[in-house]
């Protein structure tokens, strides 16, 4: 993982899912340049908790971090990988966070995106849009979320140039 500065990024390599050691690095230097004062991190689409791990290790020795994970439990918009983790996917993705001992920094939004962006007041300093990879969805996603992000704050965005993810 280059060196004892991404020790805290270990874990990550236990947890199902489809981020590389250099966009779990990504990651985790911006959440670490974020403001140390309450800083706020969304990430649409948990998973088993892969970007949520690489997230709040960033957070972490900031003052009230918080990770707020827009996570539909019944993987929507997993295409075939759901299928294994169906049903299991709210206690793996808890078991990984509580495993490494980042639960505390994260704050769980159980259902669709875009019904938890309607409700969505605060103004986020890094958002991290991993869900619904289909085009539609992936759209609305950024239509419904990037106003929500602070100016000089972070929009990052997974799979948007992808063999499996046309559009």
């Amino acid at each position: 993982l280059r060196g004892l500065r991404y020790a805290p990024l270990l874990p990550f390599a236990s947890i199902d899912g489809l981020l590389t050691i250099d966009e779990a690095i990504t990651l985790f230097e911006l959440s670490r340049a974020l403001p140390h004062e309450a800083p706020v991190a969304v990430e649409v689409g948990g998973w088993q908790g892969k970007g949520s791990v690489c997230l709040a290790s960033g957070l972490q020795g900031k003052r009230q971090p918080r990770l707020w994970c827009i996570h539909p439990v019944d993987a929507s918009g997993a295409g075939d990988r759901a299928q294994p983790a169906f049903g299991h996917l709210e206690q793996t993705f808890e078991q990984n966070l509580r495993d490494v001992g980042l639960r505390e920094l994260i704050e769980v939004r159980q259902g669709c995106s875009h019904r938890q962006a309607q409700q969505w007041q605060s103004p986020i300093d890094l958002l991290f849009l991993n869900g619904d990879h289909g085009y539609p969805a992936a759209r609305q996603d950024f239509e419904d979320w990037a106003p929500k992000v602070r100016p000089g704050g972070y929009l990052v965005m997974h799979d948007v140039v992808h063999p499996q993810h046309v559009g």
